[in-house]
């Protein structure tokens, strides 16, 4: 041990550090011969694992069986959900669907209207309804259909496809 203090002082580390630093390096050293020794033999069947047998276990336990129960609900829902994701409106049926429920002489009032009624317009959904309905209850009452433009959700062009179908009373 006489020597390893010697060396120790020397380097300029206490004897703690070196006891730290020659296990690590020791540590190092095991690892790097087992490595070698596992990649010289080149056994496969170190390389390679078959995990069939696990996956048979885990397949026929009870908790899978109840976990894929409630997999298979949830792959339902999703199945039966994707007809609602994918009904995306296109200008034509927006405008018709406007077109049937308010005429130029029957215009929507948007100082009266309600969420379902700004909900029919065209290119409003019930997000920018409610934002109609939040910034009308903060400002009062609208006093002309451009103000539509300083609620969130309504641009120039949305503005323009509604114009039609609004008016202010």
């Amino acid at each position: 041990m006489n020597l390893f203090n010697k060396i120790s002082r020397k380097v300029g580390f206490t004897e703690t550090e070196s006891k730290i630093i020659l296990f690590l390096l020791t540590a190092l050293t095991v690892g790097i011969i087992i490595n070698i020794v596992k990649n010289a033999n080149n056994n496969p069947k170190l390389l390679e694992f078959d995990y069939s047998k696990e996956d048979s276990t885990f397949y026929s336990s009870d908790f899978y069986q109840t976990n894929s129960d409630s997999t298979e609900k949830n792959t339902q829902k999703r199945v039966e959900s994707k007809p609602e994701l994918s009904d995306f409106r296109t200008a034509e049926k927006e405008g018709k669907k406007a077109s049937s429920s308010f005429s130029v002489s029957n215009k929507l009032d948007i100082n009266k209207a309600g969420l379902n009624e700004f909900g029919e317009l065209p290119g409003i959904g019930l997000k920018t309804a409610q934002n109609i309905i939040d910034y009308r209850e903060k400002i009062g009452r609208f006093n002309t259909v451009e103000e539509l433009l300083k609620v969130k959700g309504i641009g120039k062009a949305k503005l323009e496809k509604i114009k039609s179908f609004i008016t202010v009373k």
